[in-house]
């Protein structure tokens, strides 16, 4: 399982020279198969069940999968370029609806420019686009509720992800280090945004807070220095009544006053409660 401390992602920025047929890459025969798509792209090791689903799990390319040379040895070539994943797929005789993405499945993929996901895609697990360097957007499918801890970590010319209507999470350190996010749009469904969701944006400069939202975790607006620190100057919340904060909304680059705006006749509201009373607050 992805581990969540704020140091997780950074921990695998390196690959470590590893190449096809390495003995440290990792793969297992539980209910395990590859499949070759139309356009000869093989996705590896999918992970099949009994109810005729299929989940896209990783494919060996990170150093957090390296098992003993003597567990397993097998020949893969880690995604890259631009990767579009089927509704279905076919293997030994059986066809497989894609509906998850599963954790770390993407991790690491670095020369991955952009990935296209199928309808059916109905949820992702953590960790599952960290590290993709090369990543300059995504769109995720509708039905999928949450974007989970550390889904985009560390994609840092990620420039915006749109979000369908259907998620209402946004987990901790999911966007965390996405340096190259200059905007997005939250849905206007969501109920939660986790601690440092948005920690190392450094190039959003404003942001909507749908009316929606009841918990904000901490320093979700954050940065891990001065360099990395918010710069975003306008939070639009939609709310009269002010997100539960639990901690610090954000932590400014020096020289950035925040005015949080918010709709007219609440600016009392926001001013007497917990986290909110020391910002500054103008109605819209």
């Amino acid at each position: 399982m992805l581990i969540t401390g704020a140091w997780v992602l950074t921990s695998c920025k390196d690959d470590s020279g590893l190449t096809e047929g390495d003995p440290n890459y990792f793969t297992s025969s539980r209910g395990q198969f590859t499949a070759t798509l139309s356009d000869g792209t093989t996705l590896y090791l999918l992970a099949g069940d009994g109810a005729g689903t299929a989940t896209l799990t990783y494919d060996g390319s990170n150093p957090r999968h390296w098992q003993s040379e003597t567990t397993a040895t097998v020949s893969v070539t880690t995604y890259q370029g631009d990767l579009t994943l089927p509704e279905t797929v076919s293997a030994n005789g059986k066809t497989y609806t894609l509906t998850g993405i599963g954790e770390e499945a993407l991790m690491g993929c670095r020369s991955l420019t952009s990935v296209t996901l199928p309808n059916t895609i109905q949820w992702l697990g953590e960790g599952a686009f960290a590290v993709c360097r090369g990543l300059t957007s995504i769109t995720i499918p509708e039905g999928v509720t949450e974007i989970p801890i550390g889904c985009f970590g560390y994609c840092s010319v990620l420039t915006t992800a749109n979000l369908p209507a259907s998620v209402t999470t946004i987990a901790k350190m999911a966007f965390d280090g996405c340096s190259g996010m200059t905007s997005i749009t939250l849905p206007a469904n969501l109920k939660r945004i986790g601690e440092m969701a948005f920690f190392d944006c450094s190039k959003l400069t404003a942001i909507t807070i749908p009316a929606s939202v009841t918990s904000i975790g901490n320093r979700a607006f954050g940065g891990r220095n001065a360099t990395l620190k918010s710069k975003i100057t306008e939070y639009h919340m939609q709310s009269a009544t002010p997100p539960t904060l639990e901690g610090v909304l954000y932590e400014a680059q020096d020289g950035v006053s925040p005015i949080i705006y918010v709709p007219t006749g609440s600016k009392a509201t926001y001013e007497a409660a917990d986290g909110w009373s020391s910002l500054t607050i103008e109605e819209e």
